[in-house]
């Protein structure tokens, strides 16, 4: 995921002395490999000097995510792409539980490594499995970077589930999606990729990981894990979220928590050049880039006016009138001429004066960013619903 538009790349790498990081678009990826018919297909891609690194997705999605981070580390990192189960290569691959999937992940890296340890980065889905398998297999991980992790209650844990069930529904759908690409900063020309692999999900998998993440809290063994860990959050990013960097942070004896400024859940895509930069710094024990603040001392964040379910109202700027009439025009066109990559959330974002925040989006721990209050055909999307 990446933004057509790219400020101040390569800053940090001058200032702390690390690779200058340059995106190398087009570049094709291997093919997904495996060593057995019951191991995880994975791709790897990087020198085999480099210090490895096994990058996890989130839900509803696959390593197609990770393509920007692909293009700038490219020849400074050995990533390994694993598609989760119930996920694209591994669709056919029932997602079971978290640690079901630890348990395939540590034999990705005794499978993919020389000495049997790597670097694991993961966002939202993704970090909550780094969490675990870091602090259930320390000896397999050097360090761990999370992003977009909740480790405290829910408030109205039924009503959430109810939410997540109804939008189980409707997450392959094209007016979801849609909805998702704008909050995930996806371009137009990528649009149709994200589809793809967001559609590849098995039936089935989005209401089992939110079942599971529903009661997520942190493993006990993190108290006496060694590996550095580093946890992070969009400083637009849910409360939750961000109240737990201090609570993973104090878990893990050698963690720190830092926050990304001006972006939210998917900053990998919102800004991927941070991201990556962030990353490279971290896998190499190097400063890290001084954009990001540290919770301790970046002051208290906004919390939703209406608890976590309350929803800041799209498109404010527009009048009734003007709102109405791009709705009806908005159903003649393809759904890629729909999709504008977030240029109307950018121009409502210029108009208030910054960038719209995640923490006024319904919060739902598999899914952080729903429908955004844009009209749609209700017609569209049939056919693509998961079935209970």
């Amino acid at each position: 995921m990446v933004l057509p538009e790219r400020h101040g790349r390569g800053s940090a790498a001058r200032i702390f002395g690390l690779p200058l990081l340059r995106p190398n678009r087009g570049t094709p990826l291997a093919q997904p490999v495996r060593s057995s018919p019951t191991a995880l297909a994975a791709t790897v891609t990087g020198p085999d000097g480099a210090p490895t690194c096994i990058i996890l997705h989130g839900v509803g999605t696959t390593s197609w995510m990770w393509r920007g981070l692909v293009d700038r580390l490219e020849g400074a990192v050995r990533l390994v792409m694993v598609d989760l189960p119930g996920h694209g290569h591994n669709a056919s691959r029932p997602w079971v539980s978290i640690d079901d999937t630890v348990l395939a992940l540590t034999q990705i890296i005794d499978e993919t490594t020389v000495d049997g340890i790597a670097h694991v980065v993961g966002l939202s889905l993704g970090g909550y499995l780094a969490l675990e398998i870091t602090a259930a297999h320390p000896e397999k991980v050097e360090s761990a970077l999370v992003s977009g992790v909740n480790v405290l209650p829910f408030p109205r844990p039924r009503l959430m589930r109810a939410t997540g069930h109804l939008m189980a529904s409707f997450v392959r759908s094209g007016v979801m999606l849609r909805a998702n690409a704008r909050s995930l900063a996806i371009p137009p020309e990528d649009y149709q990729g994200y589809v793809a692999a967001a559609r590849s999900m098995a039936k089935g998998t989005f209401t089992a990981i939110g079942e599971e993440l529903m009661n997520y809290r942190l493993p006990a063994t993190a108290a006496t894990c060694p590996t550095r860990v580093l946890a992070t959050a969009g400083a637009n990013e849910h409360p939750l979220i961000l109240e737990s960097l201090t609570k993973i942070a104090a878990a893990f004896p050698h963690a720190q928590a830092r926050i990304a400024p001006a972006v939210g859940h998917a900053w990998n895509g919102q800004n991927p050049d941070l991201f990556a930069q962030t990353v490279l710094a971290h896998i190499t024990s190097q400063p890290l880039p001084t954009e990001l603040a540290d919770p301790d001392l970046a002051g208290n964040y906004a919390r939703p006016r209406s608890g976590p379910f309350s929803v800041m109202r799209a498109q404010q700027v527009r009048d009734p009138e003007e709102r109405t009439s791009g709705s009806r025009a908005r159903r003649r066109l393809s759904p890629v001429d729909r999709y504008d990559g977030g240029r109307d959330a950018e121009q409502h974002n210029r108009a208030q004066g910054g960038a719209k925040s995640d923490q006024y989006r319904p919060y739902h721990p598999q899914a952080s960013h729903i429908a955004d209050g844009r009209r749609a055909d209700p017609r569209e999307g049939e056919g693509n619903r998961e079935d209970h």
